[in-house]
């Protein structure tokens, strides 16, 4: 846990999970930039910019992509009431913790995914540059609609997220676009929303079929959502993945249980966007085939039919230990930061033990 200090006072933050080794913050230079330009304080070039006011507002103070609740929480300490949207698990666990750590109220925030309905006005659009540019062209284009000429609409990313298609995206969709020079790496995207603009459909969700040789989905059409890996296409692990899962073509066991047995009990741990859970549930149906745990949203499967599957936005299999599961399958988890992947790895090793009892085949990462 760290200290980071603000023009309304010190804020004790953390990651999701908190790890007592954990060296990282749960804020980085963008965060803070974004702040102090929110406070009015002077930027690299000495000049003063007008405090922005987010109370009183007829409409929505709205903070996309808060990567661990820095934003939202600093917000909450200055006593306003952001809705925070994003499509990560974590970091919606990350803004709960860090507000009740500070003796904050957790019922001042309103925590949406991106795929929940928005509010009807946004006066003051808040947007922490994702890594997926996918991801940040789905939100604006759900945005457009809600936002009007006079929301304030500003985005913060380190140098290494803002590239001239991120500039591009803000320009296509919103209007106007400006970015502010760098401090510590960090940069701000200042986009004035225009009345009448004519935007592009938006491509997502993105469909397509999948190959045959894969098993149970061969042929099936699947649905992607932004911001999960590899949205577009079937990368190449997940699909040595389906032809080699218990039960498909080239694994050359049975493909189900025996008949008068009970169905397998399957988690699949870091799912994406489905397609391996949906496999194992069709190769194998039955009430507790599987579940799916993840921390972003899944994206829905289209297939035919539909598989029984429990899905769940959490740490792996929470408050469930030994409870009989026969495969647990572990798909390489995102890249939220470069950090995440090697905490959410560790912590689903430590769980693993909890969850499968009986290892009976060690599935490949993806």
């Amino acid at each position: 846990m760290n200290r980071m200090t603000t023009a309304h006072g010190g804020l004790d933050l953390a990651r999701f999970p908190e790890h007592p080794r954990e060296t990282l913050r749960a804020w980085d230079a963008a965060d803070e930039y974004l702040l102090r330009h929110l406070d009015g304080a002077p930027g690299p070039d000495g000049t003063a910019p007008e405090p922005t006011e987010l109370s009183g507002l007829p409409g929505a103070v709205v903070v996309v992509g808060d990567r661990w609740g820095a934003l939202t929480t600093a917000l909450v300490q200055a006593g306003r009431a952001p809705v925070q949207v994003g499509d990560s698990w974590l970091a919606q666990q990350a803004t709960l913790a860090n507000l009740e750590r500070n003796g904050l109220d957790p019922r001042a925030v309103r925590l949406l995914s991106t795929r929940d309905p928005l509010p009807e006005r946004v006066d003051v659009l808040l947007i922490r540059v994702p890594k997926s540019l996918a991801l940040l062209e789905d939100q604006l284009h759900r945005f457009a609609p809600v936002i009007h000429p006079g929301t304030v609409v500003l985005a913060a990313g380190m140098v290494a997220e803002v590239h001239t298609s991120t500039l591009m995206l803000f320009e296509q969709l919103i209007g106007t676009t400006r970015t502010s020079l760098a401090v510590r790496k960090a940069r701000l995207i200042h986009a004035t929303p225009e009345a009448g603009m004519v935007r592009p459909a938006n491509p997502w969700p993105h469909r397509y079929p999948l190959p045959d040789g894969i098993g149970p989905l061969s042929g099936r059409t699947v649905t992607n959502h932004a911001g999960v890996f590899c949205a577009e296409r079937l990368d190449i692990g997940t699909r040595f993945f389906l032809q080699h899962l218990p039960g498909s073509p080239r694994d050359g066991s049975a493909t189900g249980p025996a008949a008068g047995s009970d169905p397998r009990r399957i988690v699949d741990l870091g799912c994406g966007n489905g397609v391996v859970g949906t496999a194992a549930a069709l190769a194998d149906p039955g009430p507790n085939s599987p579940s799916s745990t993840s921390p972003t949203r899944r994206s829905p499967r289209r297939g035919r039919p539909s598989p029984p599957i429990r899905k769940r936005a959490a740490r792996p299999v929470p408050g469930r230990r030994r409870d009989g599961r026969d495969r647990v399958r572990i798909g390489r988890p995102g890249a939220q930061q470069p950090a995440v992947p090697q905490l959410s790895g560790v912590h689903r090793r430590h769980r693993l033990a909890d969850v499968h009892r009986r290892p009976r085949r060690a599935a490949p990462r993806r």
